[in-house]
């Protein structure tokens, strides 16, 4: 009894215009009071939202992390290409000249031939010939007919030629070598008569050209 008396003074006190300094406290008191249940009420409402604030945060502070590790993923594999990208061009334009180079000084060593790689190497190491050379064969040739002219080549052995290039042509005492380079499959033959290269038979190596039979078909490949 006492207590709502006291309670209900206070109220008075609180409508009056000089109240109190004990009605000033409970004021504040029930104030402070109706906030936190306020504050209760909007929890119990919306349980999720602290849970889910919280993982959003953690989300966003892993997420720099995961930049970070694709940046340095991408600087990585930018490294390895460049890295492939060059190989590929010294293996193009310097190791497979040279190593095709040392195959054939090799070679040259160990069998004891030369080796003509152009035509215009073929023609200074060749010796000059005497007049009646030439007029003999001018006084061989028909000029008042004309020539005969060279037998066809299929499409197919005119593809299969367009794939080998002659290389070169080693000239030795007993079994002369021709190095044949198939562009197709990138390799480099020694090829002696009778030899296949591409199902073609290497038939006969002469200076500055050879000659292969593809079933009774034949073709010429020179420098």
């Amino acid at each position: 009894m006492r207590k709502r008396s006291f309670e209900s003074k206070l109220k008075k006190e609180l409508e009056m215009e000089n109240p109190s300094p004990e009605s000033k406290l409970l004021h504040l008191l029930r104030k402070k009071q109706d906030s936190l249940s306020a504050e209760k009420e909007k929890e119990s409402m919306s349980p999720g939202i602290s849970s889910i604030l919280s993982r959003f945060r953690i989300e966003k502070d892993k997420y720099p992390f995961y930049i970070k590790t694709i940046h340095k993923l991408n600087i990585l594999l930018g490294f390895l290409l460049s890295l492939s990208i060059l190989y590929l061009l010294l293996d193009s334009f310097i190791l497979a000249p040279y190593s095709v180079k040392k195959l054939l000084k090799e070679k040259e060593k160990s069998v004891g031939f030369s080796v003509w790689k152009n035509q215009k190497e073929k023609d200074q190491k060749q010796e000059s010939r005497p007049y009646t050379y030439y007029t003999n064969r001018i006084g061989d040739r028909d000029i008042f007919n004309p020539p005969i002219p060279s037998p066809s080549i299929s499409s197919e052995n005119k593809q299969v030629l367009a794939e080998l290039k002659l290389l070169g042509i080693a000239t030795g005492k007993k079994n002369p070598h021709a190095i044949i380079e198939d562009k197709s499959a990138e390799k480099v033959y020694f090829l002696s008569e009778g030899d296949y290269i591409k199902q073609m038979q290497l038939e006969s190596i002469e200076e500055g050209r050879v000659i292969l039979n593809h079933q009774g078909e034949k073709l010429e490949l020179k420098f």
